[in-house]
């Protein structure tokens, strides 16, 4: 896990995040998430660079690259949401809040139906619940049901 964390922060490119989060969702699928958090100090940095570039790049549209590693990084939060060792990390780093945000802003398909699917799965989580049932996010709820433009 060393390897992987010091191979992107040398290259900081999008090019080399897209491949580092290939081999973190690999790794996330196939491994015991709740043993890897409580042994791997490292695990904890890689956890935190994905939710840094989510954050950083939330926003970001029209770029191709960008939108992939979101979507991996979508998957990867669905993923992991599961293991509640993990809740805490993600409800201290907003992440809920985040990807909130990014339905409010994003009109593409794939990352609505990704975004749509994790916060599903949040909603079974009781310490997503203020995040999940603010007045601003079902606003967005609300308003993303009421424009949405695309196939039913």
């Amino acid at each position: 896990m060393q390897f992987i964390l010091l191979a992107y922060e040398k290259a900081q490119e999008n090019l080399c995040f897209f491949y580092f989060m290939k081999i973190v969702l690999l790794i996330v699928k196939k491994s015991d998430n709740n043993n890897l958090m409580k042994t791997y100090k490292q695990y904890n940095q890689i956890l935190t660079k994905c939710i840094e570039f989510l954050k950083t790049n939330q926003n970001v549209k029209n770029d191709p690259l960008v939108l992939e590693i979101l979507l991996y990084i979508i998957d990867m939060i669905n993923f992991l949401i599961k293991f509640h060792l993990l809740h805490e990390k993600l409800n201290d780093n907003d992440v809920v809040s985040n990807l909130i945000e990014m339905l409010a802003i994003h009109d593409n398909a794939f990352i609505m139906k990704s975004l749509t699917s994790t916060l599903l799965e949040s909603s079974k989580i009781t310490v997503f619940y203020p995040d999940l049932l603010s007045d601003h996010s079902l606003h967005i709820f609300i308003n993303k049901m009421l424009n949405y433009q695309g196939e039913p």
